[in-house]
């Protein structure tokens, strides 16, 4: 057999590439994880095995225990090995075990010299190619993978864990075995890079990691975090851009409870933060802060809900712009906050998006253009052609609430600013009158027709916590320790 789907990586910041790293939890027997240490359980020089196609390893020095069963051993060299990553599959004595396949394919192995367990440093151990430094030793990554990464115990981290120049690509996961999947512990670990993290993988899920920009250096189309590839998906993590212009995700199909912001520079940029091409892509839970450029082009099938996005400096172009591939294609904005943006809210392209495009329970705020604006038509053809933008909000637009399309019949006309503290990120509701007041309890769908239920939504990203005393939630709804 060869290393299962079911297989975990481990890396910290102080492993190695020369440790085993690999630990598979369902192999029959399996012991103890070895891997989530630094150093390696064992390191031996003198494996060995009977002869070609063996199973069999043995060392004369010795240590093997039957709690190793399950553990990868790494073997870097010898006579007649091949190097690889091999798991433990069953233990004889401290001089013998097996393992899932044969180290030695050509003749009898001897002088093998290798580490079970221990923790890998970084992505290093993974690579299949990229600009950053490449592994001695092939890639053991395959579909279904997960690469656990400790944290140094903080949500998020002031310095990073892992430093990275240049990009990795990576094996991809498959419809079979699943994604490759990259997951953050202890903390979430903090990467500084200098390049794209990651390019060209897919059926890749990111979750519950810091990504922090720290040079120009993006030579990939200007993306940052990752690129290229299909069937992505990111949950629970921070990106900050750093005050560099750069897009963070292409191919996303879903984005959920992470924050995006700027530490840098807030001048004017030209990229989008997301590049929504994927099929039924789901944005969920987003803080976006400062961005240099538009929040993101939706080119497929998205929907955006329970977001704030705030201060897109981009001035041409609205915070989101939807620039529909095909008329079959469509686009749901629900419960989104638009505040502070250089340009419009929502900028519709063609006749195609307004048709294919819902807006609602959306709060447009303080942007430099539009709340929302269609490129395209007269507002007479426009309100024939919407399918349904009603329960907006708008307020302290530059150029007005909307451009070439009328107002939804339950649309609110804010007197007053919304907000706790907007200027701080707080975009929970306050309770003012014509302000935060006019958006609680107004949102669709309020009564369920032909039933006795009754709904009460409020208007925008952040719904208010019905409690004695009041107050109200400081992050979207479904975003759990993102709003930075």
């Amino acid at each position: 057999m060869s290393i299962n789907a079911a297989m975990n990586w481990w890396v910290r910041a102080g492993g190695d590439q020369l440790n085993g790293g690999g630990y598979d939890e369902t192999v029959s027997g399996a012991g103890t994880n070895f891997c989530d240490q630094d150093s390696p359980q064992l390191s031996l020089s003198d494996f060995a095995t009977s002869g070609a196609a063996s199973t069999t390893l043995t060392s004369a020095t010795g240590g093997f225990t039957a709690a190793m069963i399950g553990n990868v051993i790494r073997i870097a060299s010898g006579t007649n090995f091949q190097t690889g990553y091999y798991v433990i599959t069953a233990y004889t004595n401290t001089n013998t075990v097996t393992l899932d396949r044969t180290p030695t394919s050509g003749g009898a192995g001897s002088g093998g010299v290798g580490r079970v367990g221990g923790a890998h440093p970084g992505f290093i151990n993974y690579g299949i190619g990229g600009t950053a430094t490449q592994p001695t030793i092939t890639s053991p990554l395959a579909a279904g993978h997960r690469i656990n990464v400790r944290g140094s115990g903080s949500s998020d981290p002031g310095s990073p864990d892992y430093t990275q120049s240049g990009y990795y690509t990576l094996t991809s996961g498959d419809e079979t075995s699943g994604h490759i999947h990259i997951k953050g512990y202890n903390g979430r670990p903090r990467f500084n890079v200098a390049n794209l993290l990651i390019y060209d993988a897919g059926f890749l899920r990111v979750s519950g990691i810091v990504c922090h920009a720290t040079g120009a250096d993006f030579a990939v189309n200007g993306f940052f975090g990752v690129n290229s590839g299909n069937h992505r998906s990111f949950a629970d993590c921070i990106f900050d851009i750093n005050g560099i212009d750069m897009a963070v995700a292409q191919a996303v199909e879903a984005f959920l409870n992470c924050t995006i912001r700027n530490s840098g520079s807030t001048s004017a940029g030209s990229y989008p933060a997301l590049l929504l091409d994927s099929y039924n892509a789901v944005v969920s839970g987003v803080y976006c802060r400062n961005f240099r450029g538009y929040f993101a082009t939706v080119v497929n099938m998205a929907t955006i809900n329970n977001s704030v996005i705030a201060g897109c400096r981009h001035g041409s172009n609205a915070a989101f712009v939807v620039n529909l591939a095909a008329n079959s294609y469509k686009a749901n904005f629900n419960r989104v906050t638009i505040y502070g943006s250089t340009g419009s809210g929502v900028s519709l392209t063609a006749a195609q998006d307004i048709f294919n495009t819902s807006i609602n329970n959306c709060v447009f705020d303080s942007n430099g253009g539009y709340g929302i604006t269609c490129a395209t038509g007269t507002q007479a053809r426009n309100d024939r052609m919407k399918p349904h933008w009603d329960y907006n909000a708008f307020r302290n637009n530059s150029s007005g609430a909307r451009n070439a399309v009328g107002a939804g019949d339950h649309d609110v006309t804010l007197s007053a600013d919304p907000f706790t503290n907007a200027g701080s990120g707080d975009f929970s509701l306050n309770n003012t009158a014509g302000g935060g007041a006019a958006l609680r309890a107004a949102g669709f769908p309020g009564a369920y027709l032909g039933g006795l239920t009754t709904g009460y939504l409020d208007i925008g990203a952040v719904q208010h916590q019905s409690v004695a005393g009041g107050g109200g939630l400081s992050r979207p709804v479904g975003m759990g320790g993102g709003l930075v």
